[in-house]
C-alpha cells in the first residue's frame, strides 16, 4: 500500500515506466490507465537513445513541512526537511525479451533535528525472456532504507531512525494463451537491520529480526467471456530468522499460506481489476506465539468514470512481522500483525497538463495475540503542473491519525511537500 501511496504522490514518471514496462509484453493501453499513469505528449521524458536503449534520468528536489516529527501523542515537535533524489531509469528498445535497470538515491536533512537525517538507496535489475506465446520474467534488487518514526517497529525513545537494508530476488513464469492461464510466481527477501541507540546512549537490539523469506504463489485462471477471468492462487511462504530466539526468549520463525479465489476483468476503457476472497494461516515455530488466522481478500480497481476522471480503490489483508517489544508489558509478545488496508481515491485532468489527485484511507492493525489494536486514518490531496518535458512540480498535504488501545502510541501528523522535477 505504501509503495501505491508514493507513487501517486511523486507523479511525473508513471508514464514512461508504464509504457517501457519489461512486466508484460503487451502493456495496458492508454484508455486502461489512470489519469496519472497515461502518457502525456509533449510533457513525458523522452529519454536518451543510447543504442538499443533509452535512458531516463531525473532528479527531484523538496522540501516537507512535518507538524509531529516523531510522531507522538504530545509534545509534538515540528520541523522542515530538505531532500534531493536522483534517479535513472534505463531500459532495453528490442523487438523481443526486454531489460531494465533503475537506481535511484535520497538524502534528506532537516533543520532543526539532525538525528532524523538519512540516506536512502534503491536499485533494480529486471528483464523478460519471450518464448513463443509464454514468458518469464525476473529481477534483482536492493535497498537501503530507513523506518518511519510512524512504524509500529520504532522504539519510542530511540534516537535515530533505525537502518534496514533489503535484497531481494525474483522470478515468473506466465502462460496465458487461451481459456486456461497459469503463472507461478517465487520471490525471496533478505532483511538485515542495523541496532540503534536510545537518547540516553543505550543499545536498541535490532539485529534479531534478520530474517530470509520465501514466497511462492502459483494462480490458475479461466477465461469466462472475453475480458472476465476467474482465477484461484495459493501463495506459501516462509520466514525464517537468523537468530533462533528474539531478546524475549521467542521463536519467530514461521511459515503460512493462503487460498483464495476471485475474478479479474478489464470491461473496455470503463475500468479494470481484479478482486479475490480466501484464508490465511500463518503458523509460528514457538507455540507459545499465536498464529494468524482468518478471512484473506484483497484486490484493486480503477475506473475511468470520464475521460477526464479516474476513480481507484483497493483493499487487501496481510500477515505483517513485528518487533517483540511491540506491546509494553505483554507475557506473551505479538506473534505478527493482522493488518486489514481499504483505501479510495480520485485522479483529475483539470487541464491537460494540470493533475489533481486526492486519496482516504484505514488500516487496522491487530496485533496477534495481544490486547494491541490499532486504527489509523488517513488522508491525501495533490496538484501537479507539468511545464514542459523537462520540469514539473507539484504539492502535497498528507494528514495520518493513529488510534492506538495503548494511548502511548497515538498520534496526528499533517506533512506537506513541495516538489520540483527535472527530467530528460
Amino acid at each position: 500500500m505504501a509503495v501505491a501511496l508514493g507513487a501517486a504522490s511523486l507523479g511525473g514518471s508513471a508514464a514512461a515506466q508504464t509504457q517501457y514496462s519489461v512486466e508484460n509484453p503487451t502493456p495496458l493501453p492508454p484508455e486502461r490507465l489512470g489519469v496519472l499513469d497515461r502518457p502525456r505528449p509533449g510533457y513525458d521524458p523522452i529519454g536518451l537513445e543510447w543504442g538499443p536503449y533509452y535512458i531516463f534520468p531525473r532528479l527531484d528536489l523538496s522540501t516537507t513541512y512535518d507538524s509531529n516529527v516523531f510522531a507522538t501523542p504530545t509534545n509534538t515537535q515540528d520541523d522542515v526537511s530538505f531532500a534531493v533524489r536522483p534517479e535513472v531509469f534505463v531500459v532495453s528498445n528490442w523487438p523481443r525479451h526486454a531489460v531494465s535497470f533503475r537506481a535511484a538515491a535520497e538524502e534528506r536533512v532537516y533543520a532543526i533535528h539532525g538525528t532524523e537525517d538519512v540516506t536512502n538507496v534503491q536499485t533494480a535489475l529486471d528483464g523478460r525472456l519471450d518464448i513463443t506465446d509464454d514468458y518469464v520474467t525476473g529481477g534483482i534488487g536492493y535497498e537501503l532504507g530507513h523506518e518511519d518514526r510512524a512504524s509500529p517497529d520504532n522504539v519510542l525513545n530511540q534516537k535515530n531512525p533505525i537502518q534496514y537494508q533489503v535484497g531481494t530476488a525474483f522470478i515468473r513464469y506466465v502462460h496465458e494463451v487461451g481459456l486456461i492461464g497459469f503463472r507461478v510466481t517465487g520471490r525471496i527477501f533478505d532483511y538485515g537491520f542495523d541496532n540503534g541507540l536510545t537518547v540516553t546512549g543505550e543499545t536498541v537490539p535490532e539485529t534479531y529480526r534478520d530474517r530470509l523469506e520465501y514466497w511462492l504463489t502459483p494462480r490458475v485462471s479461466y477465461e469466462l467471456y472475453p475480458g472476465y477471468y476467474a482465477f484461484i492462487q495459493t501463495p506459501v511462504n516462509w520466514r525464517v530468522y537468523n537468530s533462533k530466539f528474539d531478546i524475549d526468549g521467542f521463536q519467530r520463525s514461521s511459515h503460512g499460506y493462503e487460498v483464495d479465489a476471485g475474478v479479474s476483468f478489464a470491461i473496455g476503457g470503463a475500468s479494470v481489476g481484479e478482486v479475490f476472497v480466501g484464508y490465511i494461516d500463518q503458523e509460528f515455530d514457538d507455540r507459545r506465539l499465536k498464529p494468524a488466522r482468518g478471512v484473506g481478500f484483497g484486490g484493486s480497481v480503477l475506473w475511468n468514470v470520464t475521460d477526464i476522471t479516474s476513480l481507484r480503490f483497493a483493499l487487501a489483508r496481510t500477515v505483517e512481522e513485528v518487533v517483540a517489544t511491540a506491546v509494553p508489558n505483554a507475557v506473551v509478545p505479538a506473534s505478527s500483525i493482522l493488518q486489514t488496508a481499504v483505501t479510495a481515491g480520485a485522479e483529475h485532468e483539470l487541464d491537460y497538463n494540470v493533475l489533481l489527485w486526492g486519496r482516504v484511507g484505514f488500516v487496522d492493525q491487530d496485533f496477534q495475540g495481544t490486547t494491541r489494536d490499532d486504527k489509523i486514518y488517513f488522508g491525501q490531496a495533490g496538484v501537479r503542473y507539468l511545464f514542459n518535458q523537462y520540469l514539473n512540480a507539484g504539492l502535497d498535504v498528507d494528514y495520518h491519525h493513529r488510534d492506538s488501545s495503548f494511548a502511548i502510541f497515538n498520534y496526528d501528523r499533517v506533512q506537506v511537500t513541495a516538489r520540483l522535477r527535472l527530467q530528460e
